[in-house]
């Protein structure tokens, strides 16, 4: 079902979803990326790298990590990065499972290394979570780290509340990161040497938790919510238009991708706080159509 009527008012919120489950048996899947005209993702308690056709057949495995795969990114060049969150390494890795490290996060990462994006000139941004949430541990902020394409670190903010999915929007000027705890998506200018300016918030979301998050063609963010199981498309100021429960399912992240780019992918696990602590987690690879095609980064 198409996501949008002519006709819809300003203040309408669109709910009249149907999302199909395209592939099950995961455990945690998480940052979905559509490359060459495929379906990329991570299961990071699963501990294993996926690619599949748009349709959802051919499920091929890419690669065993330990420390949990989670983030993941496309350079310049054509190699992939994904983020070791545990080990708080970025890898360089290729479809037939060869993986070269990139950089080591753990001198900035306070827990885990958890999403990441890349810009059109190869700086690579991790959000890195400051605390383990599971454990009970207070909250605390954790920081955003800009990695050259050498594989320099350095960190751009340090105050980022849960730091979780991050993009970039289509003109490359703005860079979003979603902070989970912080109820917000926070935004930047990017300077052409990577570094970011001026912080504010981009839309304040009381009362969700948002995790990943994937931008359309009309400047819309759709935003998982994962503790409250739904995904909303929300406006630059904090304007909800679309919302879809995921009734029992976290909702982890969304990608839009499909040969129009208007087959939304929505990564989902069955589980909570206390079932996630002894692995008892069922994943998803749900999907629906919309009528905004993806751009922007990831």
């Amino acid at each position: 079902m198409s996501h949008r009527a002519d006709d819809q008012r300003a203040d309408e919120v669109r709910t009249d979803y149907e999302l199909q489950v395209l592939a099950s048996g995961f455990m945690f899947p998480e940052s979905p990326r559509w490359w060459d005209e495929k379906l990329y993702f991570s299961d990071v308690y699963g501990k294993k790298l996926y690619r599949m056709n748009a349709d959802g057949s051919d499920l091929v495995e890419l690669g065993y990590y330990e420390g949990c795969p989670c983030g993941l990114g496309l350079l310049p060049d054509g190699m992939r990065l994904v983020s070791e969150a545990t080990r708080q390494i970025l890898w360089r890795f290729t479809d037939d499972g060869v993986k070269i490290e990139h950089a080591d996060l753990s001198e900035f990462s306070k827990h885990w290394a958890n999403d990441i994006v890349i810009d059109a000139n190869g700086i690579t941004y991790t959000s890195c979570i400051g605390y383990n949430l599971l454990n009970g541990d207070a909250p605390a902020p954790g920081p955003l780290v800009m990695t050259t394409l050498d594989g320099v670190s350095t960190v751009v903010d340090d105050d980022v509340m849960f730091g979780n999915g991050l993009g970039i929007t289509p003109d490359g000027s703005t860079l979003v990161v979603a902070e989970t705890l912080g109820e917000r998506i926070t935004a930047y200018d990017c300077r052409e040497d990577g570094t970011l300016t001026n912080r504010r918030t981009w839309a304040a979301l009381p009362g969700l938790n948002p995790d990943g998050v994937c931008f359309d063609a009309e400047g819309g963010l759709w935003v998982a919510s994962c503790f409250t199981c739904e995904l909303v498309r929300v406006l630059e100021g904090g304007q909800i238009t679309d919302r879809i429960p995921t009734p029992g399912r976290w909702a982890l992240a969304p990608m839009l991708g499909g040969p129009d780019r208007r087959t939304l992918y929505l990564l989902t696990s069955d589980t909570d706080f206390y079932r996630i602590k002894d692995n008892d987690m069922v994943g998803a690879i749900e999907t629906v159509r919309v009528e905004i095609p993806g751009a922007g980064l990831p």
